[in-house]
């Protein structure tokens, strides 16, 4: 081979190094478009990439701890009667669509005092637009989420509204915040229910509430934090003699508990507080 052969098959070498640079300048570029991209989290692209992640790593199915499963909406094995992965089934029967798989913290936060929860609540259901729809108060008991049907239900159903679930997944993420366990307590109006699936308000409502509980425990709260209460007709917060007051009587109400009544809660380890009446001493006999 002749020298000048040898020079140019040289020369072209030195410069191969442009290639892996240009390459290594390209994915830079893309990593940090990536990275500027997620710098402003916008919830709904979130969840959106979170349920891509989920059906990336595993397809199928998704399998919960309790071995439900939440899946890609494929379909089941044809038997008549049984959800697809695609959907869980409430107290009564009522087939829900689950919302998207998203990687939670497993362990709730620390916790705020219920002034900064209650004002915490307020932002989010002024930002969302829910006035008349959604409401917060703080009571002796804790702080309470009003939802009433027109966001969360049809009329007569338990089927949770798909509009419905961005408002459940902001307020989850407000759950996975504090360490205070959750109520998620059903009502209705007394209008009776002429259903075949339900025999009366109290399962609608015992529904309702149980469908709620679940979004929540599907997206990684923990179900020892939370209980599910039906008060069917029987706990309104207005007369039932308007349909405006019938409406706001038509509502899930999820309460995050004062922490001092931790103590009450069934399996707490704590010790329950002493009683502060005094106890009479035994009269001594004659």
């Amino acid at each position: 081979m002749s020298k000048r052969q040898q020079h140019e098959e040289k020369h072209g070498n030195h410069e191969r190094w442009m290639l892996t640079y240009a390459d290594m300048i390209t994915l830079l570029l893309a990593l940090f478009i990536l990275l500027f991209s997620i710098s402003n989290v916008d919830a709904a692209k979130y969840k959106e990439l979170s349920k891509k992640f989920g059906e990336v790593f595993n397809p199928d199915r998704l399998t919960m701890g309790d071995g439900s499963s939440a899946g890609d909406g494929s379909e089941g094995d044809g038997t008549e009667g049984t959800p697809t992965p695609s959907e869980y089934t409430g107290i009564s029967g009522t087939s829900t669509t689950p919302p998207p798989f998203i990687f939670f913290p497993a362990q709730p936060g620390e916790g705020m005092d219920l002034d900064e929860l209650q004002m915490k609540i307020s932002d989010l259901i002024e930002k969302n637009n829910l006035n008349g729809y959604a409401s917060v108060h703080t009571e002796d008991r804790g702080v309470v989420v009003s939802l009433v049907e027109g966001m969360l239900f049809p009329s007569g159903s338990a089927e949770i509204n798909d509009e419905a679930y961005t408002i459940l997944y902001q307020l989850i993420e407000i759950i996975q915040s504090v360490n205070n366990y959750i109520r998620v307590e059903g009502s209705t109006d007394n209008v009776p229910i002429h259903s075949a699936r339900y025999k009366d308000n109290w399962a609608l409502a015992a529904d309702r509430a149980a469908n709620v509980a679940r979004v929540m425990m599907l997206e990684g709260v923990d179900p020892k934090r939370i209980t599910v209460i039906s008060y069917g007709e029987y706990r309104p917060v207005a007369p039932n003699d308007a349909e405006e007051n019938r409406r706001l009587n038509r509502r899930v109400d999820v309460v995050f508990l004062n922490s001092e009544l931790d103590v009450y809660e069934p399996g707490n380890s704590s010790e329950p507080m002493q009683s502060s009446t005094p106890t009479a001493s035994p009269t001594p006999a004659p």
